[in-house]
């Protein structure tokens, strides 16, 4: 990240780029880069959404799978898509995304759409949706999350298919609150999960890797205190810590 900040690239005087295109606009891109900027913290003070967020409508642009909530409680929702097969397989997936996400994270276009895959290769696919949290949910605890969110879609599965063995699958920290899931039903007895998949989701927090340069005790004493004002996690806070891990992707390059 500290390299980042020097990177020549992040110069106009230094990026040929920058150079060539300013030459051949006679400088008319930097008065649209200014007003981008300008755009870009009128947006973050008012909260609204980055720019081009709208070009990323649920039903239209991204998750457009076909599909239907089938049970809701004060935590999620869960999201049915039926196989798109003459022949359908015997037994479910459940996909849990992280609660910081939207529940089509892999559902974001035909090409590149997991939930689809599934679909036409003769699956039920199940999908927990998380409710955004308000203020008054602030006692939420991870096994509140376990027991409302991954238990409580695994009996809605069960009951929507007659499976009593299902797949599972978990993004992020969906894929850590699964692993935790499936522990705690592997110690009650509960064999439920005929096999679990995680993607991008950390089990052992021994080494966070980068994310580690970023917490620390005094940190998360920090964001224990203004959740205990907030009663959450403000997005933006939660978006920081994304855009410094990929600082060249996500603030040098706007």
């Amino acid at each position: 990240q500290i390299l980042d900040t020097v990177s020549p690239s992040n110069f106009p005087a230094l990026n040929p780029e920058v150079i060539d295109k300013t030459f051949r606009e006679n400088g008319a891109n930097f008065v649209s880069g200014a007003n981008n900027l300008a755009d870009d913290l009128l947006r973050l003070i008012d909260g609204r959404p980055p720019a081009g967020a709208e070009r990323f409508r649920p039903g239209i642009e991204v998750a457009i799978t076909p599909g239907e909530v089938i049970f809701k409680n004060e935590l999620i929702e869960l999201i049915r898509y039926a196989p798109m097969t003459g022949t359908v397989k015997e037994e479910p997936i459940l996909i849990t995304p992280a609660w910081i996400m939207k529940y089509y994270i892999l559902d974001l276009s035909p090409q590149n759409s997991l939930v689809r895959y599934l679909v036409q290769s003769g699956y039920t696919v199940f999908c927990i949706s998380w409710r955004n949290p308000s203020s008054d949910q602030s006692g939420l605890s991870l096994d509140d999350y376990r027991r409302l969110g991954v238990m409580a879609a695994l009996d809605e599965v069960g009951k929507a298919t007659g499976s009593s063995r299902i797949h599972g699958v978990g993004y992020c920290l969906g894929g850590t609150l699964l692993s935790i899931a499936a522990s705690a039903m592997a110690r009650d007895g509960d064999h439920r999960f005929a096999s679990l998949s995680l993607f991008a989701a950390q089990v052992d927090f021994e080494e966070p890797g980068e994310l580690g340069l970023f917490m620390d005790e005094s940190q998360i004493t920090l964001l224990e205190d203004m959740m205990w004002v907030e009663g959450t996690l403000d997005q933006r806070r939660m978006a920081g810590a994304f855009q410094m891990l990929r600082s060249q992707d996500l603030i040098w390059s706007r």
